[in-house]
């Protein structure tokens, strides 16, 4: 069966489309089956991934329930593209979540697609909104555990107790297998004194709320933004040797344990 992670921050501009596609890279260069699963409607895993949302199946119908799991073929939802499979997402998914709250069966809906597809991949890879709503906690309903980035910005630590509290109602109410597989620190540079402060007190405020912290910070690095400005751009492919795949390597190796 699949691990599934979900990538989740309240906040954005931390990294966290960047550390899925990452971790799925990296995960992929291992020879690992790896599913990426774009929830978040500004669709940057989507288009990374060079998926369609036009005329395609995509989780638009899935949480529309214009796919039923029961009689339909799940498979369906899967884009197979050069980068990868992905369940695309849809900018459309953006102005209708209020409207899947009011049933709470709504929020097992990704886990029941999960569960009928896990068993074709190793790792399934969840990309998720910068909100605290309706697409997050399904995916923390659907996930084994979750790796929380946060970038070195002048209060990227008020945020934790946030999140930290929502993985705690999801747990108690939901999902009593998640865990906090780690805080993971992103656009690092050893050079920057906020940053240097940040990542002294990260450990301090770990153990504080009972999460545990990445060893090692995912330093700032020119090659994933060349990445990101490249059509079809892999870390892996393109820049084994930054630093960026470096530090990502590292955390795939806890992850696999």
């Amino acid at each position: 069966m699949a691990k599934i992670i979900t990538i989740a921050n309240q906040k954005g501009g931390v990294g966290k489309s960047t550390t899925v596609l990452s971790i799925a890279d990296a995960l992929s260069r291992c020879e690992y089956r790896v599913l990426v699963v774009d929830t978040d409607p500004q669709c940057n895993s989507t288009r990374s991934y060079l998926a369609e949302t036009e005329n395609q199946t995509t989780l638009y119908d899935l949480f529309n329930k214009s796919i039923n799991l029961e009689s339909d073929d799940p498979t369906e939802l899967i884009q197979k593209t050069e980068m990868g499979d992905i369940v695309a997402c849809d900018p459309s998914l953006s102005g209708i979540e209020s409207s899947f709250t009011g049933n709470p069966s709504n929020f097992f809906i990704l886990r029941n697609f999960l569960h009928k597809i896990e068993g074709n991949y190793d790792f399934i890879v969840i990309d998720t909104p910068p909100t605290l709503g309706f697409y997050m906690l399904s995916s923390l309903i659907a996930s084994n555990g979750i790796i929380i980035p946060i970038s070195p910005a002048k209060y990227a630590l008020d945020g934790l107790a946030l999140i930290y509290k929502t993985i705690s109602d999801t747990k108690l109410n939901f999902n009593p297998n998640l865990e906090i597989y780690g805080v993971l620190l992103t656009m690092y540079d050893k050079r920057n004194a906020l940053d240097k402060k940040i990542w002294t007190q990260l450990p301090e405020l770990g153990e504080e709320l009972g999460f545990k912290v990445f060893p090692n910070p995912i330093r700032k690095c020119q090659a994933i933004a060349d990445v990101q400005a490249k059509t079809g751009g892999k870390l892996y492919t393109d820049y084994p040797n930054s630093n960026a795949a470096v530090d990502y390597a590292t955390i795939i190796k806890t992850l696999i344990q």
